[in-house]
């Protein structure tokens, strides 16, 4: 059995977060820019006219540097990475299975 999932399609997103374990972390891979803002001021770890800036810095050490720990996120303050740690995760999903095609 093969399960297909359309990344682009309204909601999906929504979708693959309802389907993650309640008891886990939430990631903030895979959200927009204004997606990390909202979650930040939704979880009350930053002020709403911060969250822009904070929402690029984030932006930043995830997908331009690549890390995949808030400890390494060195222009955050040590504060901000606690609490970040705390409410959030940014670790990647780990590849159970490695597929290739044959054609």
């Amino acid at each position: 059995m093969t399960l297909s999932l359309d990344l682009t399609a309204e909601g999906a997103r929504d979708a693959l977060r309802a389907r993650a374990a309640p008891a886990e972390k939430p990631t903030l891979i895979g959200l927009t820019r204004a997606e990390l803002g909202a979650a930040l001021v939704e979880a009350g770890i930053v002020p709403e006219r911060q969250a822009k800036m904070r929402a690029q810095q984030l932006w930043h050490w995830m997908y331009v540097r690549g890390v995949s720990d808030f400890s390494g996120m060195f222009n955050i303050s040590k504060d901000l990475r606690a609490e970040l740690d705390r409410h959030f995760t940014v670790a990647r999903p780990e590849i159970v299975e490695e597929q290739i095609s044959a054609d």
